[in-house]
């Protein structure tokens, strides 16, 4: 037999439940389809198709992290995640309002990314950094970021306008950044992390129209799978995984 008061918590929670999933649904839809721009954007700044990236990369999987970190009294003594790139093609991530916990690595230097409202900060994964390789001399896209509603002028640039809004951004390249999560004395924080990752099957390696004026291909060809497997094989901390993929 079960009590009035059950019976209701339990209606609570099944509605509580649709609700959330809801949400959490259509806030997934809506940062893909923004990771989606991006990458239609990235192409552009290279010279290639606006769709480039995203046919290489297949029919991409959707992963998201809701990142929990309470308090901690002495915060230099650990972290809320250890250093690493991320091996996807692209992360969008949307910080805690209140409270700063994110770093990137830059010149050696550990430098903080502190919220900034109806922002993301957008992540080059490793497979871009591949995918997107071209000389020193091209427009490559470190880290940035990016205002949920991107401005209707940069969509309408070509890609020499583009390019060079690009370069102001990034210091002219594209890499995958190495980024760790810092725990704080005083506050809680929560992040959601959203990964567009390739499909297992998708070949990654320079677009032959970067190579073509005698660049080398600084990374041999694999596969996603192959690659996802041994990133996760070894310690987050250890030198890029991508070195052990070059040519």
């Amino acid at each position: 037999m079960t009590s009035p008061e059950a019976t209701q918590s339990s209606r609570l929670f099944i509605l509580y439940f649709n609700v959330v999933r809801e949400v959490v649904s259509s806030y997934c839809r809506e940062v893909r389809q923004l990771g989606f721009r991006l990458l239609g954007l990235i192409s552009i700044s290279l010279g290639l198709e606006e769709d480039y990236m995203a046919t290489v990369l297949g029919e991409q999987e959707q992963h998201m992290a809701v990142n929990y970190y309470p308090k901690c009294p002495a915060p230099e003594l650990t972290y809320g995640l250890q250093a690493h790139t991320d091996p996807n093609a692209l992360t969008l991530l949307l910080q805690d309002p209140d409270v700063a916990g994110l770093q990137v690595r830059k010149d050696g230097k550990w430098i903080a990314v502190n919220p900034q409202p109806n922002a993301f900060v957008v992540n080059i994964g490793d497979q871009l950094q591949v995918s997107a390789y071209t000389s020193a001399a091209a427009s490559l896209w470190s880290y940035a970021i990016i205002k949920s509603c991107l401005p209707e002028k940069l969509m309408k640039h070509g890609r020499h306008g583009l390019r060079r809004r690009m370069q102001a951004l990034s210091n002219g390249r594209y890499r995958s950044v190495w980024h760790r999560a810092v725990v704080n004395a005083d506050k809680e924080r929560i992040s959601v992390a959203s990964f567009l990752c390739p499909c297992n099957g998708a070949v990654i390696s320079p677009p032959e129209k970067l190579v073509a004026d005698g660049s080398p291909a600084m990374y041999r060809s694999y596969t996603y799978d192959e690659y996802y497997k041994k990133f996760w094989s070894r310690n987050l901390d250890d030198e890029h995984c991508l070195q052990l993929f070059r040519s």
